[in-house]
């Protein structure tokens, strides 16, 4: 069954669509996004804080982690953290 995605924007406009999460996951650019929830993805580039239940965004926006993906949210975290500093 397909659910209601929304696409959060740097502007503050949100999209909408229908498709599964994991289709749109897959059509992101490698590494720059981060699955942080069952329902959310961050993009690598926004997050300005990351806690240990959310994340917080450049446009002032909060995400939830969940437990489940904390461990990889983080280690995806650093590995964009890596290739800005490479």
């Amino acid at each position: 069954s397909l659910r209601k995605t929304r696409i959060l924007l740097e502007d503050g406009m949100v999209l909408e669509c229908y498709e599964k999460l994991e289709k749109r996951e897959k059509q992101l650019e490698p590494g720059s996004f981060l699955r942080c929830h069952n329902s959310f993805l961050a993009s690598c580039r926004h997050i300005r804080e990351m806690g240990r239940t959310e994340i917080r965004l450049s446009g002032g926006a909060s995400v939830p982690v969940s437990r489940r993906y904390s461990p990889e949210a983080r280690k995806a975290f650093a590995r964009w953290g890596m290739r800005k500093v490479l």
